[in-house]
């Protein structure tokens, strides 16, 4: 096998996944219309969370995938009926999950216009009603009807997403009023720590990027650039095909597996009280 070329596991295609409260998968997908109108099935291979709102009384739906070159998302539900909730979504690009604000840390606003600032949260000095470089529809308008439906669209080039070195970012999805309520998801999150922010691995064409040994365990994306996920709490050890262990960690939710050479190894994996298996992944450079 030439150093270029990719080695793929038979894996099972599993659209929309979400692991865990805080991690989801970001499907591969057909590219949707950005028009604010959420067509019948256009969205029903993404993965799916909510943002709830009016003290979880209210939900706000978030359906997220990409094309290998644009992240696609749409928010949909009480955003304007519920008393006004304009759609943020924040991106951690390095994933770093730095306590505070870093230059890779992105903001994306949708309310009367469009707005997005680098490394900084709630910077409203580049908003326009049509950002030239990435697109929103519905925009907010007095009076009716309500915008209850927003479709957002970012070229990966914006942010600087490069899906040659990195498989995952930091991820969150806002639903704010601008004033004294700012919802997220996942819940908990601070939109000013990207500490607190999800976990987002992107899928590939036709895989699914997971691998799953039953309902707890699953490790994902596979193959893998330089980061690992695994179930929170897991212990994990790593061994090469003659049987060296080459990384263990303990209580955990992902390995680093940057300095490791290109191959396939044995990830045996432990959690929870009886829940063990052994799984093959692979590591692409």
């Amino acid at each position: 096998m030439t150093s270029n070329r990719k080695f793929w596991l038979l894996l099972t295609f599993l659209p929309g996944v979400v692991l865990g409260q805080s991690t989801l998968l970001i499907p591969y997908a057909a590219t949707p219309v950005i028009d604010g109108s959420v067509a019948p099935g256009e969205w029903e291979n993404a993965a799916a969370v909510e943002v709830p709102i009016l003290n979880g009384s209210k939900k706000v739906a978030v359906r997220l995938m990409h094309d290998s070159a644009r992240l696609h998302i749409a928010f949909w539900g009480p955003l304007e009926s519920a008393n006004i909730r304009f759609p943020e979504v924040l991106i951690d690009v390095e994933h770093n999950k730095s306590a505070a604000w870093l230059p890779d840390d992105w903001w994306f606003h949708v309310s009367a216009s469009d707005c997005e600032h680098q490394g900084q949260y709630g910077i409203y000095d580049s908003c326009a009603a049509e950002r030239p470089n990435w697109t929103a529809r519905n925009n907010f308008s007095p009076g009716l009807p309500k915008t209850d439906t927003v479709e957002i669209q970012i070229p990966f080039a914006l942010p600087g997403i490069d899906l040659q070195q990195t498989d995952s970012i930091g991820i969150a999805f806002v639903a704010t009023n601008t004033a004294s309520a700012w919802d997220m998801w996942p819940a908990g999150a601070n939109r000013l720590s990207p500490a607190t922010w999800g976990n987002a691995v992107f899928g590939e064409a036709g895989v699914s990027g997971v691998v799953d040994a039953g309902e707890a365990l699953r490790i994902f994306p596979n193959p893998v650039h330089d980061r690992l996920w695994v179930p929170a709490g897991s212990d994990a050890e790593l061994f090469d095909l003659n049987g060296r262990r080459v990384l263990e960690q303990s209580n955990t939710d992902r390995l680093e597996l940057t300095q490791l050479p290109r191959g396939v190894y044995l990830l045996r994996l432990r959690h929870g009280r009886g829940q063990e298996a052994v799984l093959r992944t692979l590591i692409k450079k």
